[in-house]
């Protein structure tokens, strides 16, 4: 999901202009800050016995699609799952007994494993630098202005 992610997971003064003109950076952006926050979270309340996750519903057959062209999805429809199979991820990361604080802050992929080893070491990397940490003060800034 994250494969076109900008180097490092996310550039914070992209997201504060309203993201890039590519909507695929942009989605993968938003998978990566999605991944770097539940380790965030995993870490800000793991010890208080709460489990954070990344998960990864798998490419799935939803009405997501309906407004591309045709002639794509007759390629797409190959690759796509019935919407069930998500709903496995899901059911996965919330109610397995595999999943405990040894794996906080976790990605769980298709169709309810845990990955164990994302193939972006940058992103790793980038949130032993901090981050994730840097994107969850920019989210909670975010919010501030709305309260």
């Amino acid at each position: 999901m994250e494969n076109t992610a900008p180097l490092g997971g996310y550039n914070l003064e992209e997201i504060q202009a309203g993201g890039s003109k590519d909507p695929l950076i942009n989605y993968a952006t938003s998978k990566a800050a999605n991944w770097m926050l539940a380790v965030e979270a995993g870490e800000l309340w793991g010890g208080d016995g709460i489990l954070s996750v990344c998960q990864n519903p798998g490419n799935l057959k939803t009405h997501i699609y309906d407004s591309q062209p045709k002639l794509m999805m007759f390629f797409v429809n190959f690759l796509l799952h019935p919407p069930k199979m998500g709903a496995y991820t899901e059911l996965f990361a919330g109610l397995s007994g595999d999943i405990t604080e040894k794996e906080q802050g976790c990605y769980i992929i298709p169709w309810g494993r845990i990955q164990s080893l994302n193939p972006r070491k940058d992103i790793y990397e980038a949130m032993k630098e901090g981050k994730g940490k840097e994107l969850w003060d920019w989210c909670e800034a975010q919010i501030k202005i709305h309260e």
